[in-house]
């Protein structure tokens, strides 16, 4: 079976990123329709416990992208221990890592969810949306 690993983490990415734009469309400052968003001080007035909205939007992002590539190898096992895709995963987080050499000891699904969250991100960022997520 022959797959694009690539275009699908992009199809995925841009599912997420979607539907992270339509869930937080009523935080306007979040997604940079309000000019003066409110930041730390704002969230802490407002009495988060958990955090910000940013972080809950980085922490929704990172949890649909690695369920979305667990559910990819469980349909597709016979892929989990393709040598090329391992590979194609990892030249291609290789160049947005901080350390390169740890992308050896993940699994196919953390490498496969990582691709997908960063271009979730990626969308995220071409429609003016900043999202800092702490990656590989």
């Amino acid at each position: 079976m022959k797959i694009n690993i690539e275009n699908f983490a992009e199809e995925q990415g841009k599912k997420i990123a979607n539907a992270i734009l339509v869930k937080h469309d009523e935080y306007p400052s979040l997604l940079g329709k309000e000019k003066s968003p409110t930041g730390f001080l704002g969230d802490i007035k407002k009495g988060y416990k958990e955090g910000s909205e940013v972080n809950k939007m980085e922490k929704e992002i990172r949890d649909r992208a690695f369920h979305e590539a667990t559910a990819f190898f469980l349909k597709n096992t016979d892929l989990k221990f393709d040598i090329e895709i391992k590979k194609t995963l990892t030249q291609h987080l290789s160049q947005k890592a901080k350390n390169p050499s740890a992308l050896e000891r993940l699994t196919p699904e953390e490498l496969l969810g990582s691709e997908i969250q960063n271009y979730a991100v990626d969308f995220l960022l071409s429609n003016n949306v900043f999202v800092f997520e702490n990656n590989v």
